[in-house]
């Protein structure tokens, strides 16, 4: 990539981040990479606020713009992929030494739609009847006790040993190279018989 372009930036990102992510997170993070060097990988950034100001620089003006474009079809995927350009900007200032400046600051984001369909007890239902006994027994702990699909995923034999205090599930967030933060559900009648038929 041309040096002092934007393609320059998430190009580092791509060889020295992207490989250190989570599974997901990594496969996210390429196609937001994909989409900003297609969107802006030509421009040029800024290596201060003074030079944005002056120049032909990519600004916040521009990402904005971009928002509102894709506001229309596609709001929550723009935002994320401001969200990740952001980060390689602070990367380009704190680690690499690229930049001084980050033209995703302060800029609105599109409008989030909060979900606006929550599932009842019947609702629950009907998907439990219809589903696998695996299914069932995912089913079964989320609601007993909030874990998140992830966290079920995790479950191994040593997390549920019966001469435990109860199931140690494991919290899906965690900042890379921490040790992970692990909840305890303690036995009950429900929990060893869902655990029985898993």
């Amino acid at each position: 990539a041309q040096s002092g372009t934007i393609a320059e930036l998430i190009g580092r990102y791509e060889r020295d981040i992207l490989p250190t992510l989570h599974v997901k997170t990594k496969a996210e993070h390429t196609r937001y990479c994909k989409t900003l060097r297609t969107a802006f990988g030509s421009r040029r950034y800024a290596k201060s606020e003074v030079e944005a100001s002056t120049g032909p620089f990519l600004r916040s003006m521009d990402l904005t713009q971009y928002l509102r474009l894709q506001e229309p079809t596609r709001p929550v995927a723009a935002n994320k992929e401001i969200q990740c350009f952001s980060r390689i900007f602070r990367l380009g200032k704190t680690l690499w030494g690229y930049t001084e400046y980050n033209p995703c600051l302060q800029i609105e984001y599109n409008h989030e739609q909060a979900r606006e369909q929550y599932h009842d007890d019947d609702a629950f239902m009907k998907v439990y009847e219809k589903a696998s006994p695996t299914m069932q027994c995912m089913m079964d702990l989320a609601q007993m006790n909030g874990s998140r699909r992830g966290m079920i995923l995790r479950l191994s034999l040593a997390d549920v040993a019966a001469t435990g205090p109860g199931v140690w599930f494991t919290l899906n967030k965690r900042r890379r190279n921490a040790t992970p933060k692990r909840k305890l559900a303690p036995w009950t009648d429900d929990l060893r018989d869902v655990i029985q038929r898993a």
